[in-house]
């Protein structure tokens, strides 16, 4: 059964929204500003999808504000508001994970395009599987493709070429890494299709990240959100305090990535640390 707030508790969640909605409105807004200003740069050293990373924050909290009217009516659309900011924690992770295999000094920075690449090859893989099963269910209904299976195959291995070998087989870990320095291939898993977020995030706890711990936990909580469980509905029918606070820690972990990813990519904007404390400081009053 869905609580209902008391009136001191409705108080406060007034509070806390608004709190997030000028927080939200805030973080928006740097992010626009800096993004235009890369408007017309070249990055190099695959600095470019760090840039890609730091968008997906933006278009998500613009997600976020948008929502919070709604959130503010109805606490149970928590189930939508959390399953963004677990799309926010998957992003922080895989930027932190691809960090750490970034050289500032290196020309060409290959570690970080084949882990690039290795993540790519696992939506290959689904899109493979996904073609070869559609094929066959239109075979057994007697409906005639209008591709053969070999073109459709043909037209998958075109979206990535580099990503498959001679036989045609979507690459694997180790070939896809071949090129990777052996001193950072060093401690990686050698076998799977498919890199965890727990990989991730034990290899970021390896490189220094640890302070990143709470994204880890926030990003399994969140994704209770993502379907429907005995658990999952009594959350979502629990008070909503936690996950204002949450949702409020996890903006400022996205913000602390953001301060890293400015750094990497050279931002124009050289007073990017004093706006994103500005912004971290409203997070702290509110709260702590």
């Amino acid at each position: 059964m869905t609580s209902t707030l008391t009136a001191q508790e409705k108080k406060k969640f007034d509070k806390e929204i608004e709190a997030l909605k000028d927080i939200l409105t805030s973080t928006l807004g740097f992010a626009k500003k800096n993004l235009m200003l890369f408007n017309g740069v070249t990055l190099i050293n695959y600095t470019c999808y760090f840039l890609d990373i730091f968008a997906r924050f933006r278009y998500n909290c613009e997600g976020l504000l948008n929502l919070m009217d709604s959130f503010h009516k109805d606490y149970r659309l928590k189930s939508c508001v959390n399953l963004l900011l677990r799309s926010i924690c998957s992003d922080i992770i895989t930027a932190l994970y691809l960090m750490t295999f970034y050289d500032k000094n290196e020309t060409d920075n290959i570690s970080v395009k084949n882990e690039l690449d290795l993540i790519s090859s696992e939506y290959l893989r689904f899109a493979r599987q996904s073609l070869e099963e559609d094929h066959e269910l239109l075979e057994r209904l007697n409906i005639k493709p209008l591709k053969t299976i070999h073109q459709k195959r043909d037209w998958l291995k075109n979206l990535a070429p580099e990503l498959f070998d001679l036989k045609g087989n979507i690459k694997s870990r180790e070939q896809i890494r071949a090129t990777t320095k052996p001193e950072i291939k060093n401690g990686l898993k050698k076998s799977g299709t498919f890199l965890t977020e727990n990989e991730k995030f034990q290899r970021i706890k390896e490189k220094g990240f640890g302070d990143y711990g709470f994204i880890f936990i926030a990003f399994k909580y969140y994704s209770q959100f993502q379907h429907f469980t005995l658990m999952s509905k009594k959350l979502i029918e629990h008070k909503p305090f936690q996950d204002t606070y949450w949702m409020a820690l996890t903006i400022n972990h996205m913000l602390m990535t953001s301060d890293i990813i400015s750094q990497i990519t050279k931002s124009p904007n050289h007073k990017f640390r004093n706006e994103l404390n500005f912004i971290m400081n409203k997070i702290v009053k509110h709260f702590t």
